[in-house]
Formats: C-alpha cells, sequence, structure tokens
C-alpha cells in the first residue's frame, strides 16, 4: 500500500497550479490598474451584490456589479480598481476579498488536497452493492 494518497496529491498540485497563475494574474492586474472612487448605486440581490458606479480617466460612466465576498450598502463610497483599457470588464472593487478572493481559494484547496495526500487520508465514499 503507498504511503501517500497520490490522487490526493496530484489533485493538489493542480489546486497549486491554479493558485500560482491566480496569484499571477492579480499581482498583474494590481501594477497596472487605475482607481477611481465609486458609489454603490444599487444592491439589487442584498449588500453582497452592489451595483457600483464610477468615473473611468477617459470620463466613460461605468457600472459593474461586485461580487458576493464583501458586504456594501447603497450610497457607500468605495475605491474601484479597473485596467484603463478595459474599464468595464476589469472593475473590481479595490478590497481584499473582491481582489484576491479567487487566489485564497485556489491556495486553501491546495493545502486541504495535500495535507490529505501526505497523510494518506482515503477516499471514501459510497460503494454500489452488487
Amino acid at each position: 500500500m503507498s504511503k501517500f494518497n497520490n490522487v490526493a496529491l496530484g489533485i493538489g498540485i493542480c489546486f497549486m497550479l491554479a493558485g500560482s497563475y491566480s496569484t499571477y494574474d492579480t499581482l498583474k492586474f494590481l501594477g497596472s490598474s487605475l482607481t477611481s472612487e465609486g458609489i454603490v448605486v444599487k444592491t439589487p440581490f442584498g449588500p453582497h451584490h452592489p451595483e457600483i458606479a464610477f468615473t473611468a480617466q477617459s470620463g466613460e460612466q461605468i457600472k459593474f456589479s461586485g461580487n458576493g465576498l464583501i458586504t456594501l450598502n447603497v450610497g457607500d463610497r468605495v475605491s474601484v480598481r479597473y485596467i484603463h483599457d478595459a474599464p468595464r470588464s476589469s472593475a473590481q472593487v479595490d478590497k481584499f476579498w473582491s481582489i484576491w478572493d479567487g487566489s485564497v481559494t485556489y491556495w486553501g484547496m491546495a493545502a486541504l488536497w495535500t495535507i490529505a495526500g501526505l497523510r494518506n487520508i482515503p477516499f471514501k465514499g459510497r460503494r454500489l452493492k452488487k
């Protein structure tokens, strides 16, 4: 019997690769993005899914939806990050969980699967009766 759970280690390595790419992409975004002040104009699905309006450096008025890992209310002012060439598709609230949620999730999953693989924790599931 193997000393490690190689399947779990393989999954952990895949999450490490995804975490590395996500971290690289986030750092690249932070290094090249511009900031602007935005305001929450509505919360159609509650405070975890705000719609935010801001004016890009080009003067264009942009509205975008924030993600579910932050809590904002109508009228709140927030800092917004965006890429100059694509403000509508790249806009994000400039808060930790809005920017780093993907990387944290990938690295957390990488840690869990790698630990399971190193400790040789077996997969347990339902077995079909014959």
